[in-house]
């Protein structure tokens, strides 16, 4: 080899050493830079509690369950700056002295407090936020992108199921109907992921609600539609079980059979055994009495009916809140309900706490100069209380009832026993309106921050006395039973029949296991067409699966292949679908466990349980599933059957869980429904 390619190969020799040495020191720079990176985030990030990662920069909280993954991701005091300085609390601004507590303060800002509360299988951590400034509103977000929510109640909007559908920019969660307010007339202030999560807020939080962009966020805000001007407080529960099913049941009210009487829980298998039977007086014509006796006769006309409560709404008064029947309407109303009772029905009538300032009642409740029984404006430079005036159903000239005021309160539960008394009726049905029927300043004569929980205290007034109230229209809280609760008209169309079962699956998560829902059919308002045959038998086989089956529209306006088939569905429900209702009814008065169920309580661990296409789909407690026809003209439909054997109750055949069924084949006289065989079950 001659000198030159010596030279040359020393050369090359050279510059492979020089670049070896470069992409070393390269690799040094950004080890070092990743290093001192990573560094940071771990000074930042704090592991306060098991499974709880917490970063301070921005104030992202991460959860963990028990493989390891996110359980709940959460950003926390979302009005304060980014990398904003916080200090440890001082001892004596600690809540309730909680010595284990993590504390944090913004100076002049907000101070935020964390505690953790264990059971077996359920751990809760205690969040307070406390505004130090009025201009600082404590809104936390939580991450919803990666899981399904469910809870919080009726919407106004469309109710849908999960949440996950919804778009509610931030607003009060108070009940409403529709106009300012985004949520409806039954809430309760849960939610529940798909990962077993929950988010439980104070019911003293003035909260204020949004789910839109995959977060659902709380604020805790002073001010209109809440009765508080103080400084905002936020206190919450995150709470965590194993799974979504156990962390619901864990959560869920177990005292519903505190107090319930035998005569009480007679009450409660009354409205699941028999139906109920809507008459309404405004869409009735002619002598009221005698369409009334046709009415109870036409029921009884056939064998497979059976006669349950008779619920007759509103206007029965000359004027709203008389609380007396209009002479000139009803014409020997007393011997009519003896009729009436002989054939077996029991009597229950609708009212409500607001009264027509044209009523006899009205002048009753102005008993003294500077007080009266009605919700009333502040006073003004110690001046006389004056009745604030609201409108509700097309009457605008209403007084309600202040319920906290004792003497209105057992005023109000007196002159419905009297009611009761003279006429016989065996129940009432409670219309006790939202807040949007309230006046929008009142005051009170026991204060509360949420406008809401007047219904609470509506309730109680009347139970007082007259124990059995059938069902309520309006409710923040299960009500003490025998009462149900009653969900929001639905329009006779198809989109009235789908907004039932995202309703019904909603409030039995939230601890509302015994419900009435809209009519078979729909609720038909004067001049409005009633329902299709078809849409009628839809929602007719769908009814029969719930726990309550009420009726408005009689299956004899139609044809006879409706009356052959309402009577086919009233033996399926007798002797299949009554037993499983009863006994699970009796479980949830103990535990307030659901009654209709989402699949996913059978099998959480399941993806297809929570998807999309698995929502129309329900369980009656874990035994039947039921696969309903929702929209017309519709003769097969995709059924997912959860793990486990199951028996098509269409042809008796053994089919194997944990698939789909495609393009199952159903008429209009059929309704899917598979009842779950034991464990062991062969095929």
């Amino acid at each position: 080899m001659g000198v030159p390619s010596l030279v040359q190969k020393q050369h090359a020799d050279e510059h492979r050493i020089k670049a070896f040495v470069s992409f070393l020191f390269l690799c040094i720079v950004l080890l070092v830079a990743f290093s001192h990176v990573y560094f940071n985030q771990q000074l930042a990030q704090h592991s306060y509690f098991d499974s709880v990662r917490f970063l301070k920069e921005n104030r992202s909280v991460h959860i963990s369950d028990e493989h390891g993954g996110t359980q709940l991701k959460a950003w926390l005091g979302i009005p304060l700056p980014e990398n904003s300085k916080s200090y440890k609390c001082r001892p004596r601004d600690l809540t309730n002295n909680e010595t284990d507590a993590v504390c944090f303060e913004w100076i002049d800002q907000a101070r935020l407090q964390v505690t953790v509360q264990e059971t077996e299988h359920l751990r809760c951590y205690e969040i307070h936020w406390q505004s130090l400034s009025s201009s600082f509103a404590p809104l936390d977000c939580f991450d919803a992108s990666e899981s399904v929510w469910f809870g919080g109640g009726l919407t106004t909007e469309g109710m849908k199921w999960p949440l996950n559908k919804l778009n509610i920019p931030l607003s009060p969660f108070v009940t409403g109907q529709g106009n300012d307010v985004k949520w409806g007339s039954i809430l309760k202030r849960r939610f529940f992921s798909s990962t077993g999560a929950a988010i439980v807020v104070d019911e003293n939080v003035p909260l204020w609600l949004e789910f839109k962009d995959d977060k659902l966020c709380v604020e805790s805000r002073s001010g209109y539609p809440y009765n508080t001007e103080s400084l905002p407080v936020l206190n919450y529960s995150i709470c965590t079980g194993p799974d979504a099913p156990t962390t619901i049941r864990l959560l869920a009210d177990n005292g519903l059979w505190d107090g319930v009487r035998k005569d009480e829980m007679e009450v409660i298998r009354e409205l699941l055994q028999d139906p109920v039977w809507r008459f309404d007086l405004i869409s009735a014509s002619g002598n009221l009495v005698e369409s009334l006796r046709n009415f109870t006769n036409r029921i009884l006309s056939v064998e497979w009916t059976s006669p349950g409560y008779l619920m007759l709404t509103r206007p029965w008064e000359a004027f709203v809140g008389d609380l007396e029947f209009d002479t000139s309407q009803f014409d020997d109303l007393e011997a009519a309900f003896e009729i009436i009772h002989r054939k077996g029905f029991k009597i229950a009538v609708g009212t409500s706490p607001y009264f027509s300032t044209f009523s006899q009642s009205y002048e009753e409740g102005l008993i003294e100069s500077n007080r009266s029984f009605w919700l009333s404006q502040p006073p003004r430079d110690d001046g006389p209380l004056v009745p604030s005036l609201v409108s509700k159903d097309d009457d605008n000239s209403l007084v309600v009832l202040d319920p906290t005021y004792l003497p209105a309160a057992k005023w109000f539960s007196k002159k419905l026993s009297n009611l009761k008394k003279k006429y016989t009726v065996d129940a009432v049905v409670l219309d006790l309106g939202t807040t949007e029927s309230l006046p929008k300043h009142f005051q009170l004569e026991v204060d509360t921050v949420d406008p809401s929980k007047l219904t609470t205290y509506f309730l109680k007034a009347v139970r007082s006395t007259l124990p059995t109230v059938l069902a309520t229209s309006s409710a923040i809280e299960m009500p003490k039973l025998p009462t149900f609760v009653i969900t929001p008209k639905a329009a006779p169309t198809w989109d009235g029949l789908q907004t039932t079962l995202p309703s019904v699956l909603t409030l039995s998560i939230l601890g509302y296991p015994f419900i009435i829902c809209p009519p078979v059919g729909g609720n038909v308002s004067p001049g409005e067409s009633t329902a299709s045959k078809e849409l009628y038998i839809r929602w007719l086989e769908f009814n029969t699966f719930l726990p309550v089956i009420q009726y408005k529209i009689l299956p004899f306006d139609y044809d006879d292949e409706t009356m052959e088939i309402a009577e086919k569905l009233a033996t399926l429900r007798k002797t299949l679908v009554m037993p499983i209702i009863r006994k699970i009814a009796d479980e949830s008065v103990l535990s307030a466990a659901p009654i209709i169920r989402p699949i996913w309580f059978l099998d959480s661990e399941d993806p297809e349980c929570f998807s999309d296409e698995t929502n129309d789909q329900f369980l009656i407690g874990d035994k039947i599933l039921v696969a309903p026809i929702l929209t017309p003209e519709t003769f097969e439909r995709d059924i997912y059957l959860p793990r486990g054997v199951w028996k098509d109750g269409m042809d008796g055949s053994l089919r194997k869980g944990g698939r789909w069924l495609n393009g199952y084949k159903v008429n209009l006289r059929q309704i899917p429904y598979f009842i779950r065989m034991p464990d062991g079950t062969r095929l």
